[in-house]
């Protein structure tokens, strides 16, 4: 092969690597983006409609709860990892939209999280604040805003029990007869924060038993002989709270599997909050929606 030759297959190879580093580097901004930035979800249902319909794509903006780090492939294969948060920009508020792994994937009785598993919501009372519903309607007390779609909530204040119970819409969070709680007769209930100490009594252990038992990694129990509680194999009549937790609901009230009937999510299962919703085209008459191609969630 003459000079000129191997020139033209040095420029030729040049090329192939310069493109192949390119895309390597892509990649892995790409991969960097996905799991510390941005995440995409498809709506699977309607418990957010009118603000969000089934079939938009919602993104995440992660850096808001802060970023989470854990074992990606354990929580794959069902493993409960450890989760750490880094780089937490802002503080959660009342009405944001949030993206949150399921806190319940193997079965109401006890909290875990599977990766695969995303529940969409807003968030309608944080950690400290004390929430009612009365009547089908949110309120939190010391605040004053409006909390979810009213508009939704005062249909479902409409319904009858009748209805409710018919459908298994109507026995709530945490399904106890002491107290007896229903969708339109909740509460009130404090929303553990970090740090926050409770005394263990009887309905403290009915509404906080699986948080504690999540967060310590133990047995939460009423010893009858000794005539109290504890938790492992030490007696117990206080608990001091590790995590943040949070109410999430459905705009949808009628159609949402959310707080009310599961309980609070804890702060490491946040994945952040919905920054945009991607809407490409009406689902109903199927043509393009020029407008409402990047809209920010209210």
């Amino acid at each position: 092969m003459n000079r000129r030759g191997v020139n033209k297959c040095i420029f030729i190879l040049n090329k192939i690597l310069n493109i192949s580093l390119l895309f390597v580097v892509f990649i892995f901004v790409w991969l960097v983006c996905k799991i510390f930035f941005f995440a995409s979800f498809k709506i699977p249902s309607d418990s957010m409609q009118p603000e969000i319909e089934s079939g938009d794509i919602a993104v995440v903006w992660k850096p808001s709860m802060g970023m989470r780090l854990f074992n990606i492939l354990g929580s794959l294969e069902g493993k409960q990892p450890k989760i750490y948060r880094v780089l937490k920009f802002k503080e959660a508020e009342r009405e944001d939209v949030m993206v949150f792994n399921y806190p319940y994937s193997r079965g109401l009785d006890k909290i875990s999280m599977h990766i695969m598993n995303y529940y969409i919501k807003r968030c309608v009372a944080l950690p400290g604040d004390t929430i009612s519903i009365i009547d089908g309607y949110y309120y939190v007390s010391g605040y004053q805003g409006f909390l979810g779609d009213l508009k939704s909530q005062k249909k479902w204040s409409n319904v009858s029990e009748k209805i409710l119970r018919r459908k298994n819409l109507w026995n709530t969070y945490p399904n106890d007869s002491l107290l007896n709680w229903n969708v339109k007769d909740f509460g009130p209930l404090f929303i553990p924060k970090r740090d926050t100490e409770i005394f263990i009594d009887s309905i403290h252990y009915t509404l906080y038993k699986k948080l504690i038992e999540w967060e310590t990694n133990d047995q939460l129990f009423f010893y009858t002989e000794k005539n109290c509680f504890y938790l492992g194999n030490k007696p117990i009549s206080n608990y001091r709270f590790q995590h943040d937790y949070y109410f999430m609901a459905g705009d949808n009230v009628n159609s949402s599997q959310d707080s009310r009937y599961w309980g609070v999510v804890p702060d490491v299962f946040i994945v952040g909050r919905v920054a945009f919703i991607l809407k490409f085209y009406d689902f109903n008459s199927k043509e393009p929606i020029w407008c409402q191609i990047f809209r920010v969630v209210h």
